[in-house]
């Protein structure tokens, strides 16, 4: 019941002209797959020890992939600003990439769904260990990508 509350929060925080993209979709069909009760099946998926390795770049690839979308190829969150076209004004499904740490190479990749004046809501994998929704400070965005 949570989940869908903070789902019906985070879409009512989009602008109201972005339409449910097929992959946002099925991202969101996904909420919930953790790598502690699901790590086999995220191996599967994403070919990678998710235990082991920080998987928000092969979610999203895995994600884009599935439904015939350009991908990175790599498991670098920052590898997604090639990805499409920046934009300023991000809409639902936008591919969004955050800094993470104080070490340059590292960061965060993830679907915008939603913010307030201070985060934005985003639909991501390895978001505390899982495939959920999760607010990120708005001062951490590097790119918002439109693909």
């Amino acid at each position: 019941m949570f989940r869908k509350l903070l789902m019906v929060a985070a879409v009512v925080a989009a602008p109201v002209h972005a339409e449910v993209t097929p992959e946002l979709a099925y991202a969101h069909g996904m909420i919930g797959i953790n790598e502690r009760d699901d790590k086999f099946l995220l191996k599967a998926l994403l070919n990678l020890d998710p235990t082991e390795t920080s998987w928000c770049a092969a979610f999203m690839n895995y994600v884009l992939e599935k439904h015939g979308e350009k991908t990175t190829g790599s498991l670098l969150a920052k590898s997604f600003l090639k990805i499409g076209e920046e934009t300023f004004e991000p809409t639902l499904g936008d591919i969004l990439v955050f800094s993470r740490g104080t070490e340059e190479w590292k960061g965060h990749v993830g679907f915008y769904m939603g913010e307030t004046e201070d985060t934005y809501w985003v639909l991501g994998g390895n978001q505390s260990n899982a495939v959920s929704i999760k607010q990120y400070t708005k001062s951490r965005l590097i790119s918002a990508r439109r693909y």
